[in-house]
């Protein structure tokens, strides 16, 4: 038996609400048909009310959190309906970059894995389902054998071998100006999600999806992978790095109000040393014109000691560090972090994000910085939840065909960390002091 595979079309006779998936004609003129939807239409309607109730109180602030929320809330209320598992997956218009934005039920643990978090692949099922056209915003397939799930996109066939979901339905979820991601329902039943009443549950569910993968956030992080994508191929690192500074940086603008900066740091490999890159700027009409100048020029790079810096603070804690007024750190301390005060940077405060970096758990910070004091209380959601996704973004640039290697190997390291050994651990010398501290 072959597999089932059925991109549904709307046709003129008989055309659903933009969106919604299509009942083949022949299912609907199956005797008996008629006589059973409208009492389990009935019910279903009912379990749609309380859906978009429970979606209306998850909040959309464009974090993956909220995201998978919205997804649990679908599996709760559709699971009756045949479904086991949702994707809720964000995609700027017309882009084969997908970011796994929240997913619940069967198989969510995979799906969950750090390197299925960000897709390139136009192959697979929700890129494939974003990038066709809005007369078609569906895709659907159903299997009974693994030899038949063999015509499904890649992770769908996975998701049939490992869990033994047979049907698969991802639907466009349309903003009206493009679409801002796919929802995806997968069912352990093959030939699910073809009753009649499928149309107007979707008709109603999809548009409470718009704020949440719409957002503001959410939606410039999945335009900042899209750009950087394209860059990838044919770009060098600090062509990637100066893009996505300044691509961040505009997102969080946009957001907050404030006049931000962004830098990234990197450890070496044995913790000992911290790369800082960023962008030229003093003043702040400075640094918006180098922000708005294409090229690698405007990014900048230094390398210093890691020990006492506030990115191995940072790093040991696993939890973000700010600096509210530099001014007053400065005059405060004896000894200055020195990835705090860089020489042509105006800064006056800071916040400190630690990312780690693959299955190597590879040290790295983006740091977030202000030309005014203050302490981020109304940007750090945002701030984090940028870094998360950015931290999908360099594991795909850095961890990849030896680019961390080649990144250090032209790098002259600090003078200390050769003639001092004893000080040249930097990450692991942090860990000892705090477990010395009281």
């Amino acid at each position: 038996e072959g597999a089932e595979q059925q991109v549904l079309s709307v046709t003129d006779a008989a055309k659903p609400a933009k969106g919604s998936p299509a009942v083949p004609a022949e299912q609907r003129s199956q005797p008996g048909a008629e006589k059973t939807v409208p009492l389990h239409d009935a019910t279903v309607m009912r379990r749609v009310r309380t859906l978009l109730q429970g979606l209306s109180v998850v909040t959309a602030d464009g974090s993956r959190s909220s995201v998978g929320k919205a997804a649990s809330v679908l599996l709760q209320h559709l699971q009756e309906c045949g479904t086991d598992t949702v994707i809720l997956t964000a995609a700027a218009p017309d882009s084969s970059v997908c970011v796994l934005a929240g997913c619940a039920g069967v198989g969510h643990g995979t799906l969950g894995q750090q390197q299925q978090l960000l897709t390139t692949d136009s192959s697979m099922a929700a890129a494939r389902c974003n990038l066709q056209s809005s007369k078609q915003p569906y895709l659907y397939y159903s299997a009974s054998s693994a030899g038949a799930a063999g015509n499904c996109p890649q992770d769908w066939q996975q998701l049939h071998e490992q869990y033994g979901l047979q049907s698969f339905l991802a639907v466009k979820v349309d903003a009206g100006d493009g679409s801002v991601g796919v929802m995806t329902l997968a069912s352990l039943s093959s030939s699910a999600f073809l009753e009649p009443w499928w149309e107007p549950v979707l008709n109603m569910s999809l548009p409470r999806l718009v704020p949440l993968l719409g957002h503001p956030l959410m939606a410039g992080i999945c335009k900042i992978a899209h750009e950087l994508h394209q860059l990838t191929a044919k770009s060098d690192h600090k062509a990637y790095m100066t893009a996505m500074l300044q691509r961040s940086a505009a997102v969080l603008e946009q957001l907050t109000g404030m006049k931000l900066s962004l830098r990234l740091g990197l450890a070496n490999d044995d913790g000992s040393c911290l790369l800082l890159q960023y962008l030229r700027g003093g003043d702040d009409s400075a640094w918006h014109a180098a922000a708005t100048t294409a090229g690698a020029s405007a990014l900048q790079q230094l390398v210093l000691p890691m020990q006492g810096t506030l990115f191995a603070e940072a790093a040991f804690a696993k939890a973000t560090r700010m600096v509210a007024d530099t001014n007053a750190y400065a005059q405060a301390l004896a000894r200055i972090s020195g990835d705090v005060l860089l020489g042509e940077q105006h800064d006056r405060s800071l916040v400190v994000v630690p990312l780690l970096l693959g299955e190597s758990q590879h040290c790295a910070a983006l740091y977030v910085a202000s030309s005014q004091p203050g302490e981020f209380t109304t940007a750090k959601q945002s701030i984090c939840a940028l870094a998360s996704m950015l931290q999908l973004l360099l594991e795909q640039q850095l961890l990849q065909d030896g680019a961390m290697e080649r990144l250090w190997d032209g790098i002259e390291l600090p003078e200390v960390s050769q003639q001092q050994p004893q000080q040249s651990r930097g990450l692991e010398d942090e860990a000892e002091e705090h477990e010395e501290a009281p």
